[in-house]
């Protein structure tokens, strides 16, 4: 079979014809670690490419299309101290497609930052700090840029067998985020409507 679209002004329609046809997906991927003894440091990083072909009908053209994304991160988890842990990763994926009918290829990037604290001052004791920064670049359009942050602390208390944890979620109060996917001649934008800054006490204990 073989998807064939019509796109108008006002409507876009989408059907599947029973046509013989053909599309080929590839992928590979690799990865690395190394722990670093001094620094006591755990350093990762990989790579993982993918690629589709497949053939479309738009408006009565048919339309090859290839499709590649490349998706490359980096790790680091440190142990500071007996107390404090540090994590990092960073994220970045490109992915662009283009046909035969298009003289510019269209792609989509993102860089993705994630970073964690732990600190445990005491056994009992324990305080989380976490953030993720997106930045989103496509060719036709406004580039996308979000930054969440989160906390949390919390206290156990041994005899009563009981812990309590104050935890702020978004707590940069971010209320709007929005994603683009890419495939082929179809370029999706899923805008979410978040709840805002959420901050919330537990009180967890064991009978």
């Amino acid at each position: 079979n073989i998807a064939s679209s019509i796109v108008t002004n006002t409507m876009q329609q989408r059907i599947v014809l029973p046509f013989q046809n053909a599309t080929d997906a590839w992928s590979a991927n690799g990865s690395i670690s190394k722990y670093v003894f001094p620094l006591r440091t755990t350093f990762s990083g990989g790579i993982l490419w993918q690629s589709n072909s497949s053939n479309q009908i738009q408006n009565g053209i048919l339309l090859p299309y290839k499709t590649i994304s490349t998706v490359y991160n980096v790790n680091a988890d440190t142990k500071i101290s007996n107390q404090i842990t540090f994590s990092y990763k960073a994220t970045f994926n490109q992915t662009s497609s283009h046909s035969s009918a298009q003289p510019i290829p269209s792609a989509v990037k993102q860089f993705v930052h994630q970073a964690s604290v732990d600190y445990n001052p005491m056994l009992n004791m324990f305080f989380r700090l976490s953030g993720e920064q997106y930045f989103t670049y496509q060719q036709q359009g406004n580039n996308l840029k979000y930054f969440f942050a989160d906390a949390s602390a919390k206290y156990r208390i041994n005899k009563l067998k009981t812990d309590v944890e104050l935890s702020a979620v978004n707590f940069l109060n971010v209320k709007n985020y929005s994603a683009l996917y890419l495939s082929a001649n179809t370029l999706i934008n899923n805008s979410y409507a978040l709840p805002g800054r959420i901050v919330m006490l537990k009180v967890m204990f064991n009978i």
